[in-house]
């Protein structure tokens, strides 16, 4: 006999002893309940019609969720429409005082599911960051990530972009003329959007492009290729900071201007965090 009649066989005989008139039995079979497994079309189409029902049978708590927030998710959800749930394995009806006390400490447990996660993402961002390796996301313009040596490789059409972007910065030509240039050539960032000032001035500052990033407010040497040399890149940065002071715009935070300048960052990637004030609100936010 295969799980799935096991299954459905206890179903029948708790509402036979329970003399519960039974409704449905929805299944997922070869669907697993493990997180990170495909969706199960079963419990979708239970979701979507649970409110037909006045409590639900379910024979294994681990055949229910992929995880203990995924657990609290559920018992919320039917608690919230008033359906008991009836875990045969456990004996545990969430109609019951002992069901709520269940629910109590399963959310508790989901909770610290989710601290430990964020833990291990933190440190994984760090260690990543320690070592020079790029972290999850886009790569920047003129890179591709390369899944067998798990950093970035050179993508040459863009690359030549980015060191004509940096030759003609230093030598003295404005953003917005070079992101005009690209747009009338109809060269695309990778999004395939057009360029702006903005991203232009993003890429001037960013070090991957020397080849490096950042680590606990320092520059470590990375693992993927430079486009350009560093002293390229400092350079570049030198001039932006120059154009800058020379059109009346106060340096960001790290520059000493503003309380807590340089001295604060994110508690979940680790970067600086910048003041930025706001006309509308005051007083200004960080």
């Amino acid at each position: 006999m295969s799980a799935p009649q096991i299954y459905t066989g206890e179903i029948e005989a708790y509402c036979s002893y329970r003399k519960i008139q039974l409704g449905e039995v929805f299944s997922d079979i070869d669907f697993s309940g493990r997180k990170g497994a495909k969706p199960r079309p079963g419990l979708e189409a239970l979701l979507e019609r649970r409110t037909e029902f006045e409590s639900i049978v379910i024979p294994k708590l681990s055949r229910f969720g992929r995880s203990m927030s995924d657990l609290a998710r559920l018992f919320d959800l039917f608690e919230t429409d008033g359906i008991a749930l009836v875990f045969l394995d456990l004996n545990i009806d969430t109609g019951t005082s002992q069901g709520r006390l269940l629910r109590n400490v399963m959310a508790s447990f989901a909770e610290f599911e989710s601290d430990v996660r964020s833990d291990y993402s933190r440190a994984a961002h760090s260690y990543l960051a320690r070592n020079g390796r790029p972290s999850s996301g886009q790569p920047p313009y003129g890179y591709r990530y390369d899944l067998d040596v798990k950093t970035f490789t050179i993508n040459k059409p863009e690359a030549k972009i980015v060191r004509e972007l940096f030759t003609r910065y230093l030598a003295g030509e404005s953003v917005n003329s070079i992101a005009r240039d690209l747009n009338r050539r109809h060269v695309r960032t990778s999004r395939d959007a057009v360029w702006s000032h903005r991203t232009l001035l993003q890429m001037i500052e960013n070090p991957s492009y020397a080849g490096h990033r950042r680590y606990d407010g320092e520059l470590v040497r990375a693992t993927w290729e430079p486009l350009v040399p560093l002293e390229t890149h400092e350079d570049a940065k030198r001039l932006r900071r120059a154009t800058k002071l020379a059109n009346g715009v106060p340096p960001r935070a790290g520059m000493g201007m503003y309380l807590l300048s340089g001295l604060i960052v994110c508690g979940v990637c680790g970067k600086n965090l910048h003041h930025s004030p706001e006309k509308r609100l005051s007083p200004a936010l960080y």
